[in-house]
């Protein structure tokens, strides 16, 4: 995989924790520096391990001697996770819940919750990128630097504006991993 490609995912995923970090930012009362470091860290935690769960798991069909005769198959995958995704995060989208909005603290059990729950996309993001053969050590990197900006720009969004932003962050999350997949479906099964 290319590097604009690792990146395009990256930003996928990373949308889909801005839009949670949003709701997040739109109950806070006070935005505690030190608070949104460990929330951002621990959403930058839960994606980076998710990924390399998902490429290792992906690593096990590799270990397989019919691997190289199917791999078609993996690469098809691989395209149809990408396009899930980005249906899954259209739903989001157009579902349109509502927050709440009450002024509260950050709470930690709160940010563990929703980062394991947006950590799913990560997994099944983690198995495309292995059945892709993309480089892990970047794929990781990135996807740590870029969940850190997105979830502490979106708790200072839902903070200063409200919840509404995180419908435009699951349009554009789900166009980007779909753009990923109509590429990966045109770069290896054509």
């Amino acid at each position: 995989m290319r590097y604009w490609e690792i990146l395009l995912f990256c930003l996928g995923l990373s949308l889909d924790v801005f839009a949670v970090a949003v709701c997040h930012g739109a109950v806070l009362g006070k935005i505690r520096p030190g608070r949104l470091c460990i929330a951002c860290l621990i959403f930058c935690a839960a994606q980076t391990a998710a990924l390399e769960l998902g490429r290792l798991l992906a690593r096990f069909p590799r270990l397989a001697a019919a691997y190289s005769q199917h791999e078609t198959l993996w690469h098809t995958l691989a395209a149809g996770i990408f396009f899930l995704l980005a249906a899954y995060l259209a739903v989001k989208a157009v579902r349109r819940r509502e927050v709440f909005e009450h002024r509260s603290e950050l709470l930690y059990k709160n940010v563990l919750l929703t980062a394991g729950i947006t950590s799913l996309d990560a997994l099944l993001v983690g198995i495309s990128s292995g059945f892709l053969n993309a480089f892990w050590a970047s794929s990781l990197a990135t996807l740590f630097v870029v969940t850190g900006v997105c979830a502490a720009l979106g708790v200072a969004m839902g903070y200063f504006f409200g919840y509404r932003q995180k419908t435009a962050a699951y349009w554009i999350g789900g166009a980007l991993f779909l753009a990923a997949g109509v590429d990966v479906f045109a770069r290896y099964l054509f």
